[in-house]
């Protein structure tokens, strides 16, 4: 396989009307292929470098993001006092500040609320890979999870989950952390409401 073989699939697959990321891609993947040859001194050289990839648009810009004005109204979305109202602006507000991952949120549990490094409170969110971080505690959002936990009563619990279901059908407890599907439910119930 030589170079003019690689340009003439090029742009095969440019006739064919391919975009150009699968272009890219695929090249890229015989790009892999050819140095794991050369590697192994199956072939002399990679007939791939300096073939000339297609242009694409850099992935900037493709998460819909949200301005300051629809946070707020998001934020106040949750109407009322009730249990399930302060803990859907505590788990909103949790999200929009510390820009947690939904698998992240489910996994705080009370004691990861009560660290605090120089006099600032801290929240310890265990990540992706079995990283832990520490992040700073917004002093909105730590208002708002005291003022939930309160209204909770669950915020002694040191080794329960920080955010619960507000009931639990199964097994009447309210000792188990709300799901990810669960977060993205809430989130997705109330930007409908605002419209965005």
């Amino acid at each position: 396989m030589t170079r003019a073989h690689l340009i003439a699939w090029r742009d095969e697959l440019r006739r064919r009307e391919f975009g150009g990321a699968t272009i890219r891609h695929r090249l890229a993947a015989l790009a892999s292929l050819f140095e794991y040859l050369c590697e192994k001194n199956a072939v002399t050289h990679n007939p791939v470098k300096g073939v000339e990839r297609s242009k694409t648009k850099s992935g900037e810009g493709k998460t819909p993001a949200i301005g300051d004005y629809q946070a707020r109204d998001l934020l106040a979305a949750p109407g009322g006092d009730t249990v399930k109202s302060r803990r859907d602006r505590a788990i909103l507000s949790t999200l929009l500040f510390h820009a947690l991952r939904r698998e992240e949120l489910c996994k705080l549990k009370a004691k990861d609320l009560r660290h605090a490094r120089k006099g600032v409170p801290h929240l310890k969110v265990s990540g992706k890979g079995g990283k832990t971080r520490y992040l700073p505690l917004h002093p909105s959002t730590n208002g708002l999870i005291n003022d939930y936990l309160d209204a909770a009563g669950h915020g002694l619990d040191e080794a329960g989950a920080l955010f619960r279901p507000v009931r639990n059908n199964r097994t009447g407890r309210l000792e188990a952390a709300i799901t990810a599907e669960g977060v993205y439910r809430l989130v997705r119930r109330y930007s409908g409401e605002l419209g965005f």
